[in-house]
């Protein structure tokens, strides 16, 4: 059985012009997200680079006096 290689399955364009986007970001990051002041650290992908992060945003219901730790 011959072996197919992961480029031959995937388009990992789209992966990689997400990486270059956070690889480019200079830390510690400072953004809004949902109306949360955010300061991102090296090595954690910031929530803005990506149009699911507002999706996943809708679904959690919390006040603005809550703290969220993200361990996605």
């Amino acid at each position: 059985m011959a072996s197919v290689a992961t480029t031959d399955l995937y388009d990992l364009q789209p992966a990689e012009k997400l990486i270059a986007k956070h690889e480019v970001l200079s830390y510690l990051y400072h953004c809004t997200f949902g109306g949360a002041q955010l300061i991102i650290d090296e090595g954690v992908f910031c929530p803005t680079l990506t149009n699911a992060s507002p999706l996943l945003l809708k679904a959690i219901d919390f006040k603005s006096s809550d703290r969220v730790l993200d361990v996605f």
